[in-house]
């Protein structure tokens, strides 16, 4: 059988004890897998090797977590500028963008995930 490419979007629960301070995080992984039951596999594989624990700043142990598969796509080929991860975010209303709204994206400041 031939891999091909999959992307996983993988959520970790970061539980930091001592602290209501818990979230989780989303984190979208792309791989080769030969169907879907491999893709499947390797996803699990992938989240388990993600789960740690560490010492936070304030000296709490931080336990994370492997805590489920969100979403799995066969993507197949891959070209350079391939799109693997694309998020809804609904515009707020009082923002008066419309149809007739310029945006300047080439004045963009990309920040850093982590």
């Amino acid at each position: 059988m031939k891999n091909e490419w999959y992307s996983s979007k993988l959520r970790l629960a970061y539980m930091v004890e001592h602290s209501d301070n818990n979230r989780y995080m989303d984190s979208t992984y792309i791989f080769k897998a030969t169907c879907f039951d491999d893709a499947f596999n390797k996803a699990l594989k992938i989240g388990r090797n993600l789960e740690h624990r560490y010492e936070n700043i304030e000296k709490n142990e931080v336990h994370v977590k492997f805590k489920e598969i969100v979403t799995l796509d066969y993507i197949g080929k891959i070209n350079d500028g391939c799109e693997v991860v694309c998020d809804r975010i609904d515009i707020p209303k009082n923002t008066n963008e419309n149809h007739d709204t310029k945006y300047f994206p080439e004045k963009s400041r990309p920040s850093q995930t982590l």
